[in-house]
């Protein structure tokens, strides 16, 4: 019995580890399009990494005793990804700003405040 769950453990760790990595290439790949200024197409990648299941919920923990528990690799993607979305939000208010009505600024300023907010959850101080 033990063989069964340290067998399906490692499964479960190396499905994680692949996942993190998949939302890793995804980040690059929204890193790389951000850059280039197309803005559309790294806000559809980063909505992809919202669905990668290694990374789910990273703006519902919160809780500072769960954070502990994730594994360092997962606490700095996220980190990357919110910061990054954030300023994606921020660039795409910035880029065309005559074109905008002012519930479509309320619409991107909320969410880019937010994942600034978050990221800073995840973000470990310097020691």
């Amino acid at each position: 019995m033990e063989d069964t769950v340290s067998k399906k453990d490692l499964e479960e760790e190396h499905t994680r580890e692949l996942q993190v990595e998949q939302a890793y290439k995804l980040f690059q790949s929204a890193l790389k399009l951000q850059k280039q200024k197309q803005y559309e197409s790294a806000y559809k990648v980063y909505e992809e990494l919202d669905f990668i299941r290694g990374l789910q919920d990273g703006s519902q923990n919160t809780d500072t005793d769960e954070l502990t528990l994730l594994s360092p690799n997962v606490k700095s993607l996220r980190y990357l990804i919110f910061r990054n979305r954030g300023f994606l939000y921020l660039d795409m208010l910035k880029s065309n700003t005559e074109n905008k009505s002012a519930e479509k600024v309320k619409e991107m300023f909320y969410p880019l405040l937010g994942d600034f907010c978050i990221a800073l959850l995840y973000n470990e101080p310097d020691e």
